[in-house]
């Protein structure tokens, strides 16, 4: 049995061409379909593959898409749930080829290379929580984006914090990461994909397993795309 077999379109999630309501109902299907968790794979492979032979041959092969991080770690506790982050990972080894970012992901790192591009202050949505969004140049085609939270309260083993890019005129959103309660979280991005939001977003997540934005903003703060 194949993906097709299954009617489920493992290239587009690759492609991070998935609405959140696909992405779950994919990861659900891989929690207990191994034939297809092994195709994602193979897929994940030949992409990389096709992606370092277009850096060596030129143009003759074109570069896919950078694609964006597919949320992993929402659910620390459904032993199914290992299967969706087999899969996240085979997604994350091609968002490495494609972009040349060296991370994709949240935990403090080293200062950035360069100076300060943006600054943005998080503001509450209510309570005393606040923050800093900082972002400087990377390397020559990326940004280092690390967001500063003080003040946001403790929560408990069902729940989380969780950062997001947001464009408030859409409503579209890119899942950043788990962001800790009084650490600095680091993120490494393309530059095109941080100019292409303005805002960043702070989550309160039920662990539920649901990688969809929970609708609980706690912290929001907007950027000028337009700097990066």
């Amino acid at each position: 049995m194949t993906s097709a077999d299954h009617s489920i379109d493992l290239g587009g999630l690759l492609r991070g061409e998935l609405t959140n309501a696909g992405v779950v109902r994919v990861s659900e299907h891989l929690d207990d379909c191994a034939p297809c968790l092994e195709e994602l794979a193979d897929l994940a492979v030949g992409h990389s593959l096709l992606t370092s032979a277009s850096r060596r041959l030129g143009p003759a092969v074109p570069d896919p898409a950078p694609l964006p991080p597919l949320p992993t770690g929402l659910s620390r506790r459904r032993r199914p749930r290992r299967r969706v982050l087999l899969a996240a990972a085979a997604a994350a080894l091609v968002v490495g080829v494609a972009t040349g970012a060296a991370v994709i992901g949240s935990g403090a790192g080293p200062d950035a290379g360069g100076g300060p591009i943006a600054t943005a202050r998080l503001e509450p949505f209510g309570g005393s929580a606040t923050g800093v969004v900082l972002m400087a140049h990377d390397t020559a085609s990326t940004t280092r984006m690390t967001i500063e939270a003080d003040r946001l309260p403790a929560v408990d083993g069902g729940r989380f914090y969780y950062a997001w890019l947001l464009d408030p005129t859409t409503n579209k959103m890119l899942p950043l990461g788990q962001i800790g309660v009084g650490d600095a979280s680091t993120f490494t991005l393309p530059d095109d994909l941080v100019a292409s939001y303005s805002a960043v977003d702070i989550s309160l997540q039920e662990d539920n397993g649901d990688p969809a934005h929970s609708v609980t903003s706690v912290l929001r703060a907007s950027y000028d795309s337009g700097s990066i």
